[in-house]
C-alpha cells in the first residue's frame, strides 16, 4: 500500500519537470493551459481598462485629411477604387501635391474608413471602437509570438515570464497613445498587427513546414505594407528572429523570405501605378515640410542623433509627451552640444554591443537590433520625414525596449531580489505609473481644441502647434456669445500667433490667422498689415486675398470708404490689375464723391477687359446718379445687358433710368425681368407700380404697390 501511495502522489512532484510519464504532462499542460488563459485575459482587460475612455472622444489632428474631409473617404465602398489609385494626401487636396519625401501611400486604414463611412457614416466612436479592438488583437499576437520566442525561459511564477512582462509593459505605455487614441493611427495599428502575424505564421512554418503558412505570410505582409511603408523593416526582423529563437536553416529562412519579397515587389509596382514614383525627393523651402532647410550639414545630423537620444528619454519616462516636435520645438544642436555627442555614444554603445553578443543570441542584443531596425526608417537618417521626430514612431520599435525590461526582471531582478511578490511590487508601480499617464494623456486627444491648447503649453517652440491653437481659439471666439470671453480667447490666439511668427516670420498661415485674429477685434490696421505681410511671400494666397478682400467690403458697408481703399490698394499691390479690386476700388471713389477718378479706373479695365460687365454697369450709374446724362447711363448699361442678362441688380437699374427717360413700358420691361431673378425684389414692385400710375393703370399700380408692401414686410431668412 505504502509504495501504491506514493507512486499515486508521484505525478505531483513531477510538474514542470521534463518527464514522459502521460499523467505528468496532463497536469502540466493543463498547469499551463490555465496560466496561459489566465494572462491573456489580464492583457485583453488591461487594453480595454487604458483605452475605453478614448471611445468618449471625437474628431483630432489628421483626422480631417483621412475622414472627416477626405472626399474618397466620404464617398464609402464606391471611393475605396480611388484611395487605392491615388496618394492618400489626394482626397483631401483634390490633387497630389508632393508635400513629403516619397509621397503617402497607405490605402489600407482608408479603405476601413470609407466602410465605416458606408455603414455609420461619421461616428468618431466606431473609430476609436476599431482602433481599440485591433490595438487588442495586436496585443494578443504579440503575446503569442513571444509565449513562442521564450519558451526556454522560466515562467514560474508565470506572472514574471517574460511574455506577461514584456506585453504587459507594451500595452501600458503611454507612447502608444497617439497611435490609439488618434483614429487616423490606424495605419500603425494595421501595420503591427499584420507583421507580427507575418512573424507568427513564420515560427509556424518553422514548426510544422506547412506550405499555407507561406501563403497566409505573403497576404498579410503585402496587407501590412498597404497599410504603412514602414512595415518594410520585417524583412529584417523576420530572419533576425528566427536566427535568435530557432534553429531554422537557410533553405527554410528562404522559404519564409520569398513571399515576402514577392509582396514586396507587388507592393511597389501597385505603388508606382498610384504615385507615379517609388521615392521622390521633394525640395520644399520650407521648415515645416524639411525642418532642416536652413541648417548645415553637421547641423542637421547632430540635431538627428540628439532626437535620437530625446526617445531613449521618452522610453523610459515618457513625459511630458506631446504630438509635436516640429520647428522650432526642438532646438538644433552642433556636433560640440554634449546632448547631441552623448546620444551618439550611447547609441554606438547599443550597437557595438547588439553586434558582439549576436553569436550569444543574447536577447538584448535581439532587443537593441529589434529597436533600431525598426526606427531605421523613420529616424530621419534614411530619408526626411518632414518634422524632427514623433512618438508615434516608437509605436513598433517600443517592442525591442520592453523585451529588454522583460528579460531584466526574469533574469536579474527575480535573482537579486529573492522574493518573487517583491519583484512584481516594483513592476506593478512602474505600470501604475505607465497606465496613469497612458489614461490621462488619452484625454488630451478629445478634440481638436483640447489637443493644440493641451500641447501648446508643451511645444511652447513649435511653430505649427503655436499656430494651431491660435487658429482654433479664433474658431471658437466666432462662436462665443459673452464679449469678455470674446476678446480673453482673441487675445490669447494673438499671443500664441506672434509666438509662431517670432519663430518663422514667413509662415503664411500665421499672419492668415493673426489677421483674423484683429478683424474679429475689429483691428482693422493690424489685420491689413498682417494680409500685407502673408502676400508679400505668398502673392497668390487665396485665404489671405479673400480675408482682405471681405474686411475692404466690411468697411464699404460701414461707410469707411477710406479705410476700403486701403485695403483695395494693398490687395492690388500684390495683384496688380486685378478687375475685380480694381471695380471695388473704383465704387469707393464714387462713395467719396469722385467719379470722375472713378471712371478712369473702370475704363481701364474696360481696355483690358471688354468682357467685364460690372464696368459698363458701373460707368452706366455713374452716367444716371451723378451726371444725370440718362442717354449714356442706359448706353452702358445695355452694353452690361447684352454680357449679362443674369444680373437682377443691373435690370433694376436699367428699369429705373428708362423710368426717369419716363419710357415707362421700357422700365416695366426690365424691372419684371429683375423680378423673374428676385422674385422678393420690394424695390423693382414699387418701381412698377410708379410706372403704371404714370401710365394710368391704377389697377395695376395698386396690385404692385400692395406687392411690395408685403414684400417688405415679409421677414427674411
Amino acid at each position: 500500500m505504502k509504495k501504491k501511495a506514493i507512486k499515486k502522489n508521484k505525478p505531483k512532484s513531477t510538474i514542470g519537470r521534463k518527464k514522459t510519464e502521460a499523467g505528468a504532462v496532463a497536469i502540466k499542460n493543463k498547469s499551463g493551459y490555465k496560466t496561459d488563459h489566465l494572462q491573456k485575459w489580464i492583457l485583453m482587460i488591461l487594453v480595454f481598462l487604458l483605452y475605453s475612455n478614448s471611445l468618449t472622444l471625437d474628431y483630432a489632428l489628421d483626422d480631417s485629411i483621412v475622414i472627416k474631409d477626405n472626399q474618397f473617404t466620404k464617398d464609402g465602398i464606391s471611393g475605396i477604387g480611388d484611395i487605392l489609385s491615388h496618394d492618400t494626401f489626394v482626397g483631401f487636396f483634390g490633387k497630389q501635391k508632393q508635400l513629403v519625401a516619397g509621397g503617402r501611400y497607405r490605402p489600407l486604414s482608408l479603405v476601413m474608413f470609407a466602410i465605416e463611412y458606408e455603414f455609420f457614416g461619421l461616428s468618431p466612436f466606431v473609430g476609436h471602437l476599431t482602433n481599440l479592438i485591433l490595438y487588442a488583437f495586436c496585443c494578443y499576437l504579440v503575446f503569442l509570438i513571444l509565449k513562442k520566442l521564450f519558451r526556454k525561459y522560466p515562467e514560474n511564477p508565470w506572472y514574471l515570464s517574460i511574455p506577461f512582462l514584456a506585453t504587459a509593459l507594451f500595452i501600458a505605455h503611454p507612447l502608444h497613445t497617439e497611435a490609439v487614441t488618434n483614429i487616423k493611427g490606424l495605419d500603425e495599428i494595421m501595420s503591427l498587427l499584420g507583421s507580427v502575424a507575418v512573424l507568427y505564421f513564420s515560427l509556424k512554418y518553422i514548426e510544422g513546414k506547412k506550405n499555407i503558412q507561406l501563403v497566409f505570410i505573403a497576404i498579410l505582409f503585402f496587407l501590412a505594407l498597404l497599410a504603412k511603408e514602414n512595415t518594410i523593416t520585417f524583412l529584417a526582423i523576420v530572419p533576425l528572429t528566427l536566427y535568435f529563437f530557432t534553429k531554422a536553416k537557410i533553405k527554410d529562412q528562404i522559404m519564409v523570405l520569398s513571399p515576402m519579397l514577392l509582396s514586396t515587389i507587388i507592393y511597389l509596382v501597385v505603388r508606382y501605378q498610384a504615385l507615379g514614383f517609388l521615392i521622390n525627393e521633394v525640395k520644399i523651402a520650407e521648415i515645416l515640410n524639411d525642418p532642416f532647410v536652413n541648417s548645415s550639414s553637421g547641423e542637421k545630423f547632430a540635431t538627428i542623433i540628439y532626437t535620437w537620444g530625446l526617445y531613449l528619454k521618452l522610453l523610459v519616462f515618457p513625459h511630458p509627451l506631446t504630438h509635436d516636435y516640429y520647428p522650432m520645438q526642438v532646438a538644433f544642436v552642433s556636433w560640440s552640444d554634449i546632448r547631441a555627442f552623448g546620444s551618439l555614444l550611447v547609441y554606438l554603445v547599443l550597437i557595438i554591443y547588439a553586434l558582439i553578443n549576436l553569436k550569444k543570441r543574447s536577447v538584448i542584443s535581439y532587443g537593441i537590433l529589434f529597436f533600431l531596425i525598426t526606427f531605421s526608417i523613420l529616424s530621419n537618417l534614411v530619408f526626411n520625414i518632414g518634422t524632427f521626430m514623433n512618438e508615434r514612431f516608437m509605436f513598433v520599435p517600443l517592442l525591442g525596449f520592453t523585451i529588454i525590461i522583460a528579460w531584466f526582471f526574469n533574469q536579474k531582478i527575480s535573482k537579486w531580489i529573492k522574493n518573487p511578490q517583491a519583484v512584481i511590487s516594483i513592476f506593478i508601480l512602474i505600470m501604475l505609473l505607465y497606465s496613469v499617464k497612458t489614461i490621462s494623456r488619452n484625454f488630451a486627444w478629445k478634440n481638436d481644441y483640447t489637443l493644440f491648447m493641451t500641447d501648446v503649453k508643451t511645444s511652447t517652440n513649435s511653430v505649427k502647434v503655436n499656430t494651431s491653437a491660435g487658429g482654433k481659439l479664433v474658431e471658437r471666439a466666432r462662436e462665443e456669445k459673452d464679449e469678455v470671453l470674446k476678446n480673453e480667447m482673441l487675445q490669447t490666439a494673438k499671443t500664441h500667433l506672434n509666438k509662431a511668427l517670432s519663430l518663422h516670420r514667413t509662415y503664411s498661415a500665421g499672419w492668415v490667422l493673426l489677421g483674423n485674429a484683429h478683424t474679429e477685434l475689429k483691428e482693422w490696421e493690424d489685420a491689413r498689415i498682417c494680409y500685407d505681410n502673408c502676400l508679400k511671400t505668398y502673392k497668390h494666397q487665396t485665404e489671405a486675398l479673400a480675408r482682405l478682400n471681405y474686411n475692404g467690403q466690411i468697411a464699404f458697408q460701414d461707410g469707411d470708404y477710406a479705410r476700403s481703399l486701403k485695403d483695395y490698394r494693398t490687395l492690388l499691390k500684390h495683384k496688380e490689375g486685378d478687375p475685380e479690386y480694381l471695380y471695388q476700388l473704383a465704387t469707393n471713389y464714387v462713395a467719396l464723391g469722385r467719379p470722375d477718378t472713378s471712371l478712369i479706373i473702370l475704363n481701364s479695365i474696360i481696355a483690358k477687359d471688354q468682357g467685364f460687365y460690372k464696368a459698363y454697369t458701373k460707368i452706366g450709374e455713374i452716367f444716371g446718379k451723378n451726371y444725370r446724362d440718362y442717354d449714356k447711363s442706359i448706353e452702358y448699361m445695355l452694353k452690361a445687358y447684352k454680357l449679362n442678362q443674369k444680373d437682377a441688380s443691373l435690370l433694376e437699374n436699367l428699369g429705373v433710368v428708362f423710368g426717369m427717360k419716363a419710357d415707362y413700358l421700357k422700365s416695366i420691361e426690365f424691372l419684371q425681368k429683375a423680378l423673374e431673378i428676385d422674385s422678393n425684389n420690394a424695390n423693382a414692385m414699387f418701381n412698377i407700380s410708379k410706372s403704371y400710375e404714370l401710365l394710368g393703370d391704377h389697377k395695376k399700380a395698386r396690385e404692385y404697390s400692395e406687392k411690395a408692401m408685403q414684400a417688405r414686410n415679409t421677414p427674411t431668412e
